[in-house]
Parts: C-alpha cells; sequence; structure tokens
C-alpha cells in the first residue's frame, strides 16, 4: 500500500472541525486544544473522522476516561473493523502509557509488579488488534508504530523485545517517512531501553526533528524533558516542560510533573 502527502487531501472539513473543536475528556468546561499532527495515512483519517474525541482521551492522561472510551467504542461500530481494532489498540496504548508515568513518577500507588500485572493484558489485546494486519502483508505505518510503542512500554519487563520493536519502527518510518509521530516514537525507544542500551543523543535528534516538523505539538517536548532528566539536566528539564506546557496547558503529565516532582530528582535507572 502506497502512502504519500496527498492522502492529507483525504481529510473532509468536518473531519477537521471535529478535530479543532474537541473538548477535553477530563473537565467538563471547554479547554483550548492544542494542535497536534495529522498522521499522513488513511487510517488514523478515518478513526478521528469516527472518534473526534480519540485525542483528548490520549492526552487527557487519566485512565478511567480511557477506560470508559474502551466501552464507548464496544458500541459505537466504526465505518470498518480495521479502523475499530486500529481505535482500540491505540486507546489501550493510551492506558498503559497513563500507567507506566505513573509508575515511573511516583504516582503509581503500589509496586511495579502490580503495575506490569495491569500492564500486560492491554499490550497483548492491542498487539493481538494489530497483529492480523500486519501479518496479513496489510499494515500501514500506524500499525507498525503501535506495535514499537507497545513494546517499548514493556521493555523494562520484557527488554529483550527491543530489536522487534525497532524492527516494527524501521517499517513504519519506510512508509510515512517525514511522520513526525514515528520520531517521537524512535525517541521513546532510545529513552525508554534499559541502561547501557539508551542513545540520549539519537533521542534528541529525533525529537528535534518531529519539532522542525509540527512546532506547534506538545509531545516531543515531554520526552526532551524525559531526555534531560535521565542525565540530571533538571534546569534543562524544566525548561522542556515549560514550553510543553506552554503548547498544550492541559496534559496531566505535564502538570504531575511540572508541580509535584522534585526538581532533583532523576528518574529510575533500572
Amino acid at each position: 500500500m502506497s502512502h504519500g502527502p496527498g492522502l492529507l487531501r483525504l481529510m473532509t472539513i468536518g473531519a477537521l472541525v471535529a478535530s479543532l473543536l474537541t473538548l477535553s475528556a477530563c473537565a467538563g468546561a471547554p479547554r483550548r486544544v492544542a494542535p497536534i499532527p495529522t498522521i499522513p495515512v488513511s487510517l488514523d483519517t478515518a478513526a478521528r473522522e469516527a472518534y473526534p474525541q480519540l485525542r483528548s482521551v490520549e492526552e487527557c492522561g487519566e485512565n478511567a476516561r480511557v477506560l470508559e472510551f474502551l466501552a464507548e467504542i464496544a458500541s459505537t461500530p466504526a465505518p470498518t473493523s480495521a479502523v475499530q481494532s486500529y481505535v482500540r489498540a491505540r486507546t489501550l496504548l493510551a492506558a498503559v502509557v497513563n500507567t507506566r508515568f505513573d509508575l515511573d513518577h511516583g504516582v503509581w500507588p503500589s509496586s511495579s509488579g502490580a503495575a506490569w500485572q495491569q500492564m500486560r493484558p492491554w499490550i497483548d489485546q492491542a498487539l493481538a488488534e494489530l497483529e492480523p494486519y500486519i501479518e496479513g502483508g496489510a499494515g500501514e505505518s500506524e500499525h507498525y508504530r503501535l506495535r514499537a510503542d507497545l513494546i517499548t512500554m514493556a521493555i523494562r519487563f520484557d527488554f529483550w523485545r527491543i530489536e522487534s520493536a525497532r524492527s516494527s519502527l524501521t517499517e513504519a518510518a519506510r512508509i510515512d517517512p517525514d511522520n513526525p509521530w514515528v520520531d517521537v516514537s524512535w525517541a521513546k525507544q532510545f529513552v525508554f531501553a534499559p541502561l547501557g542500551m539508551r542513545d540520549i543523543d539519537l533521542a534528541r535528534t529525533h525529537l528535534q526533528r518531529a519539532i522542525k516538523l509540527d512546532p506547534t505539538w506538545s509531545e516531543p517536548y515531554i520526552y526532551l524533558a524525559r531526555a534531560a532528566r535521565l542525565e540530571e539536566k533538571f534546569g534543562e528539564s524544566q525548561r522542556h516542560l515549560e514550553r510543553c506546557a506552554e503548547l498544550n496547558p492541559d496534559r496531566r503529565f505535564v502538570r504531575v510533573l511540572l508541580s509535584h516532582l522534585p526538581e532533583d530528582s532523576p528518574l529510575p535507572r533500572d
């Protein structure tokens, strides 16, 4: 399947308006929705037409809302089973990311083992949604990117799968070489890898490229902040978080990091 910039023209005016007017699911009052890049593949376009609230749920950072949305997906059929499977996988990834964030930043209330027991079924369910398309030769860039991100979130426990994740990202980048989402996913690989397998310089290279591709997107700054904290550059980390907050003040992750964590507390190194 060929994917190129021409596919961006497939987005309807209605979908664009819906994405700009989506309200944050974390509060009842309307909030300013920060600009986000549109993944240049038909799958994302179709997903956001079917479920305009998808991105606000992802960026909410609250698993209660994520799980509510999963129930909504089940009761609201998408145009095709491929779109519904993709949205389920993407939403399950959001739940995993939220749990991993809480674990890494001292918000998770119990042990890392308990966090893993919660994340493992979500990761397995999401991978099961993606694999038929990948194994059947019908995988789009987003299938490969999501697969890589799911494995990346489990690397702390399944570090032996890191090469499989990187292979998936190589394919995602081959299909969509100028996709900022893929660059952010590459950066996650290099900052979430176990100690000794990280490459902070490469992570920064990918994140700076993502920013160049879309300067209005807040996501790269979260991982630039993480990279800086891993090197104990706390002032630099703080600046990245403040920039992220300027671009999207509704990000729970940024509020937690700016408001509740001591500036001189590094991330776990395991």
